[in-house]
């Protein structure tokens, strides 16, 4: 494997020190790849450069004190280096991964949220929620092996879901702030049966806040050029956590305006179908000079379709004269004045035979109107029931040819 930019000064830095320990008798610590973070490193190395500032005092270490000192700031300059791109590069990737949640719904939050957080640059990601308490591992990534993320999100939820307050992760839901772990394997408030699959030396969690409270935990352990977690690795992911926070809130608002939305749109549905019922009601009904009211509900409601099928050939024969409307002997229908048929039909059923003679089926005029399909084909047969005819077209035929008539000449009144 090729090493990384980090690797290559991190080994160099180990081995300046390791040349002044044996050299000038100065104790120093040792750099191990995967457990020492770039400011341990730095630390080591300004530690190193006092021992040897005080060593070169002496006159017969002086020369090799200045040589030492000299490649010991070039280690340190590597390492700066390698810093100072980190920090460059980081805004950038956090910009992209950012760009990309702020267009996902909450769902899709939860499969992106691990892999946008390791295009960072880290090799492992932990997703969870946290509800009434308790920390429940949600979807994990692992740049190396998908078992392994699986392992995580199981090694998670055992026992049963830690309760929160157990655990270091309570300073994370109480003060909502992003935490660093140093010393993970011998901290007794880890979560041991994760850490017992991820032996993880540290580790960074930070919060993911909807609406003032923290619903949610994102666990990050190993970056993936040191091995480890630092300062700013913490500081990064903190501001990650507030991008995340912000994606969330805008998701779960637009999936509570979707949810009123459609709320919102039945219950138009509703009121408009209710509205034609109601004019369908208040409509008189003729028989015989008499007005009255069609078979319906004992309760006043609307009544139901079954109720008019009874009397239909009755209310035919009583409106068999009724002025605007004359049967001919071939079974056609001949027009009535435009006044006269509008009389007739409620508003609905008027909206109705508009597009009927538009060549709308049912379901086409109900999804136009806002109603069921049901209450469409009530209307239908109101309207050919008034008009006195047999089919749809014979009243799509029957409005044109009244329209018609209407342009040509002004009729006098009907009736």
């Amino acid at each position: 494997m090729k090493p990384t930019p980090y690797s290559e000064a991190l080994c160099r830095a180990d081995s300046v020190l390791r040349s002044i320990a044996m050299t000038f008798d100065l104790r120093v610590p040792r750099l191990r790849p995967g457990q020492t973070d770039p400011d341990q490193a730095a630390q080591a190395l300004a530690d190193a450069r006092l021992g040897l500032q005080a060593v070169a005092t002496r006159a017969d270490m002086r020369p090799a004190a200045s040589v030492a000192l000299n490649e010991l700031s070039a280690a340190y300059l590597d390492l700066t280096s390698w810093k100072v791109l980190r920090g460059h590069e980081a805004p950038r990737r956090l910009r992209r991964s950012l760009t990309r949640l702020r267009a996902a719904d909450v769902d899709e939050l939860v499969e992106l949220i691990p892999v946008q957080t390791a295009a960072l640059g880290y090799d492992r990601v932990l997703l969870s929620w946290v509800d009434h308490g308790r920390w429940i591992p949600c979807s994990a990534w692992t740049r190396d092996d998908p078992a392994e993320a699986k392992a995580m999100v199981i090694a998670g939820s055992t026992p049963s879901c830690r309760a929160v307050r157990e655990l270091l992760e309570d300073h994370v839901v109480r003060g909502r702030a992003t935490i660093l772990v140093r010393d993970a394997r011998s901290n007794p408030r880890v979560h041991a049966q994760l850490l017992a699959v991820t032996r993880s030396h540290t580790y960074v969690a930070a919060p993911l806040v909807l609406r003032g409270r923290v619903v949610g935990l994102v666990h990050v352990d190993r970056n993936s050029d040191t091995g480890t977690m630092d300062d700013f690795d913490r500081d990064l992911l903190e501001l990650l956590g507030e991008g995340l926070s912000l994606a969330l809130e805008r998701a779960t608002a637009l999936a509570d305006l979707a949810t009123l939305r459609g709320s919102v749109e039945s219950h138009a549905a509703a009121l408009y179908e209710l509205m034609g019922r109601l004019e369908e009601e208040q409509e008189p009904w003729n028989t015989g000079g008499q007005t009255s009211r069609p078979p319906g509900p004992a309760t006043g409601g609307a009544a139901e379709t079954g109720a008019y099928v009874a009397p239909m050939d009755g209310f035919l024969r009583a409106n068999a004269l009724r002025p605007g409307v004359h049967r001919v002997l071939d079974g056609s229908v001949e027009p009535p004045c435009p006044q006269a048929w509008r009389d007739k039909l409620t508003r609905r059923e008027e909206q109705v035979l508009r597009l009927v003679a538009e060549g709308l089926t049912n379901a086409q005029i109900a999804e136009r109107l806002f109603v069921a399909e049901g209450t469409v084909k009530s209307h239908v047969k109101s309207v050919m029931r008034k008009l006195g005819v047999a089919t749809r077209s014979e009243a799509g035929a029957a409005f044109h040819r009244s329209m018609s008539r209407a342009s040509r000449t002004l009729l006098p009144r009907c009736g």
